[in-house]
């Protein structure tokens, strides 16, 4: 009697291999996060498997030795590939590093310190004890600071804060400077305070007057000071009037400024920029006499007729106190007096 061997054939997979398209000879085993994977592996089995870490549902089936994994992976994972041969199956596994992975932990507690290059965002209530951000922080649920260092934080709700909160960076010398300042252009780069403030000149004979003006927000702002010389117990005593104009400006908007003296002695105008946060978003003054912008309607005085009419003025007083007293005084007595009335 003659009996007929069987041979069963022995399901095998091996050498499986995860590397970068187009080149499937070098095998890596870390890639960025979203990146396409190419994974091959040798098997005499007919149909395949492949399974990211606990999904039941495959990533790939069918009879190819071979398959990319497109944009799926954000964090480490471990690639499972089932082989099947009539009823034998057999598994191979591989894990792959993803380099920036995406995490979303239930909670982190590191006793390091940590840094963040990118963008930071909360959405739920956050309790942050101390906090250095080089990149954009932003807020959308309730959270708590103790100490917070960033660039630009950005809050879509209440922001309250009951410790000490540092926004202005002191300006250490003037934007622009001078007697007079032609019409110039700033374009601030981050939220400020820009300021005009007029100082007296040194010697002053009679009178100074000065106006410095913002233009922002479609008008002109200005604010002007006066500076006189009186005789008061036969001294000479300077009477300062003076006024100091700021204004909020906002990032990324445009302002223009200009000043002017209106008399023969003249007061020095400065413009200073306080910037909200980085103090080095200096803006420069750029000269602009293109730009028509609208014009404050200002009372038409020339200085040398007010201050004709005025002493015209002072000589009807001298007048009336000859007729007073009864006196002609000498032209040279008359205008000294007439003088010193003008200092009163």
């Amino acid at each position: 009697m003659n009996t007929k061997k069987t041979t069963t054939t022995e399901l095998f997979i091996k050498n499986l291999q995860s590397y970068r398209l187009g080149m499937t000879s070098i095998p890596v085993t870390e890639f960025p996060g979203g990146s396409q994977i190419g994974l091959k592996w040798e098997s005499n089995g007919t149909f395949f498997k492949v399974y990211n870490k606990n999904n039941a549902t495959p990533i790939y089936e069918g009879t190819a030795k071979s398959m990319t994994i497109n944009r799926i992976l954000f964090t480490n994972s471990t690639l499972v590939v089932m082989a099947m041969l009539n009823d034998q199956v057999m598994y191979a596994s591989i894990t792959l590093t993803i380099s920036y992975p995406r995490l979303t932990p239930e909670s982190v507690e590191t006793a390091n310190d940590e840094t963040i290059n990118g963008n930071l965002t909360i959405n739920g209530s956050s309790t942050l004890n101390s906090t250095s951000v080089n990149g954009t922080l932003d807020v959308n649920g309730n959270s708590k600071f103790n100490n917070v260092s960033a660039p630009s934080i950005k809050v879509d709700g209440k922001f309250s804060t009951y410790g000490i909160v540092s926004t202005f960076n002191n300006s250490k010398s003037p934007i622009a400077k001078g007697e007079y300042i032609r019409q110039s252009r700033l374009e601030p780069e981050s939220d400020g305070i820009l300021v005009m403030t007029i100082e007296p000149p040194e010697n002053v004979k009679d009178t100074s007057i000065a106006v410095g003006g913002i233009y922002y927000a479609g008008r002109w702002f200005e604010a002007g000071s006066n500076f006189s010389t009186i005789i008061a117990d036969h001294h000479p005593l300077g009477v300062w009037t003076p006024n100091t104009l700021s204004l909020p400006i906002a990032a990324n908007t445009k302002c223009w400024i200009r000043g002017s003296n209106f008399t023969e002695s003249h007061s020095t105008i400065y413009f200073y920029w306080f910037p909200l946060g980085n103090p080095y978003l200096i803006p420069t003054p750029i000269e602009d006499l293109k730009t028509q912008l609208g014009e404050i309607r200002h009372p038409k005085i020339d200085p040398q007729v007010m201050m004709a009419k005025r002493k015209n003025k002072a000589i009807e007083i001298v007048s009336l106190l000859e007729q007073a007293t009864d006196k002609i005084f000498d032209v040279e007595v008359k205008e000294e007096l007439a003088t010193r009335l003008l200092k009163l």
